[in-house]
């Protein structure tokens, strides 16, 4: 991770879906588990065929880390 300021818009989708599927203690569901019925799958088994220059982009840079 970088300690640079400008760079924590990078991660914040990451940060949000790491958030987002860890479960609450009182409910013992995740947020996804209860607004869309699972858990968002953080690194996903097959290849996707991308129409984005800027999300292949993060996506190579996601994997490089």
């Amino acid at each position: 991770m970088s300690t640079l300021p400008e760079d924590w818009t990078h991660w914040l989708a990451l940060t949000s879906a790491v958030h987002n599927n860890r479960k609450n203690e009182t409910m013992g569901l995740s947020p996804n588990q209860i607004l869309l019925g699972h858990d968002m799958s953080l690194a996903p088994e097959e290849e996707w065929q991308l129409n984005n220059e800027l999300a292949e982009d993060r996506v190579s840079t996601l994997r490089a880390k």
